[in-house]
């Protein structure tokens, strides 16, 4: 092994975060399959702005970027992810950015943190918010603004309580 191949629990972090296991061999889970990920992905970016629409916001896509405006000020901006890419996505993000994951790349994201202490400490400063979460907002009837910071905090990326298996 090389110094640059990766540790087992890296591989097996990243491969339950994209696959399951059957009949002895990975296999894709199907949420992960391009076209399914792609229309996942539309369907955040419409829940994000239906969600700031509730809390009085106008939204602007700016590349894979959304924002959130007040008065034609940036208020939030929402980073939405297919992968656990966070390295990249904290690298020039804006202080008010929220950095939005499938909630199958959690572990991973956690197992990231663990192995990289810098990484934990960027990502102090931006929200990690599962696609999950955004889909239980819009069900809550007392949604504010206020109540917007608290329900991001209520759902943390931790790490998988799944038994790593060994080679």
């Amino acid at each position: 092994m090389g110094l640059l191949t990766p540790s087992k629990g890296l591989i097996y972090a990243i491969l339950n975060s994209y696959a399951e296991r059957e009949s002895g061999y990975w296999k894709l889970r199907d949420e992960d399959i391009a076209a399914t990920r792609r229309e996942e992905l539309n369907n955040i970016y419409k829940l994000i702005e239906a969600v700031g629409k509730r809390l009085n916001y106008t939204t602007r896509k700016q590349d894979k970027l959304l924002h959130w405006e007040e008065n034609g000020n940036r208020v939030r901006t929402f980073n939405v992810l297919a992968s656990a890419l966070l390295g990249r996505a904290v690298q020039d993000a804006a202080p008010d950015t929220i950095i939005v994951i499938p909630g199958g790349r959690a572990a991973l994201a956690a197992y990231q943190q663990d192995r990289a202490p810098s990484l934990a400490a960027r990502l102090k400063k931006h929200p990690l918010v599962k696609y999950r979460l955004l889909r239980t907002l819009l069900k809550v009837p007392i949604l504010t603004r206020e109540t917007f910071e608290e329900q991001i905090a209520s759902d943390p990326v931790e790490k998988s309580t799944g038994q790593m298996m060994m080679f």
